[in-house]
Formats: structure tokens, C-alpha cells, sequence
């Protein structure tokens, strides 16, 4: 594996690994927490019945630090269950939010695990430029392999990965 990168927050920028344990629900600690609407969606880049888009959550950066994740803010990091957090991030994006921990629901689109390979990344990157952004606006962010974790255990940078 070329990269291993975990979202702490879904839909934010998240943190890159050298090593992390997998499991079931996928990497530890990936998606544990999001961003809410007012209206109880779970903010994204794209709009369906769960999320709804917002606008700019790329722009943040989480990392994990023990169980809760800590959110970079151009005015400094907070950790994601202080109340000011929340209004740090409602002020930043320019609408009410929260974020919240996982419940019941998963965090996650369709799968614990995206695997995409760097062949496409360079194919798509010759083609688009910035390619988040253009996933976003062009394909709804789909693109790479939806993956299920048959056999949990750790997982490093530089291990082989085979798609069976």
C-alpha cells in the first residue's frame, strides 16, 4: 500500500499512517465522528437522503488524538467534543453544525473501506487536475473499489494488498 489515510471526521481531510488496525467496521478510528445539519444529515459533498452537502468541510483537517479527534481551524486545533468546536466550525462554514460520534448508524457511504490504486490516481489526475474536487463536482465521489474486511488485523505502508 502506497498510503493509508484516516478520517477522523467524515468528510474532512483526514491524517496519513504508517501503521493502523483493521477491523470489520475498517480502520480504527476512521469516520467515528461527523459533521450534523440542522435537519440531522450528516454533512458531505454530495447530497442523498443521509448527507447533505457542505461546503468547505475539505478545507478542515482532522487527526485522531485517543478517542476524539482533533479539528485544525484556521484560528487553531480543537478537540471535536468541545462546545466550542461546534461553534468554531458553524462560524468557519457559515451555517449550524455539530459534530457528533458515531451512534447506531455507520459513518460510512457504502463500505468500512475504499481502496483506490495509484494507477488510477495518476490516470485521473492526467485527466482532471484537482481531482477531489472534480470527483465532487463531476462523479458525486465515486471512484476506487468499496472493500469489506474479511480478516481484521494491522495493516502498514508498504504492505502488498491483493483485490480477490
Amino acid at each position: 500500500m502506497a498510503g493509508l489515510t484516516r478520517y477522523p471526521v467524515k468528510s474532512l481531510a483526514g491524517e496519513e499512517l504508517a501503521v493502523v488496525e483493521v477491523g470489520p467496521r475498517g480502520l480504527a478510528g476512521d469516520r467515528g465522528w461527523a459533521v450534523h445539519t440542522e435537519d440531522g444529515g450528516i454533512g458531505s459533498g454530495k447530497t442523498t437522503r443521509r448527507f447533505r452537502r457542505v461546503d468547505g468541510l475539505l478545507e478542515l483537517r482532522a487527526r485522531l488524538a485517543g478517542a476524539v479527534p482533533v479539528v485544525d481551524f484556521p484560528s487553531g486545533p480543537l478537540t471535536a467534543d468541545d462546545a466550542a468546536a461546534n461553534q468554531t466550525l458553524s462560524t468557519v462554514l457559515g451555517r449550524p453544525l455539530e459534530l457528533r460520534p458515531e451512534g447506531e448508524v455507520p459513518h460510512h457511504d457504502q463500505s468500512p473501506v475504499h481502496v483506490i490504486t495509484s494507477a488510477a490516481l495518476r490516470s485521473l489526475g492526467r485527466v482532471l487536475g484537482r481531482i477531489l474536487r472534480a470527483l465532487a463536482d463531476g462523479r458525486d465521489l465515486t471512484f476506487g473499489v468499496q472493500a469489506s474486511v474479511l480478516r481484521g488485523g494491522t495493516i502498514r505502508r508498504g504492505d502488498s494488498a491483493v483485490l480477490l
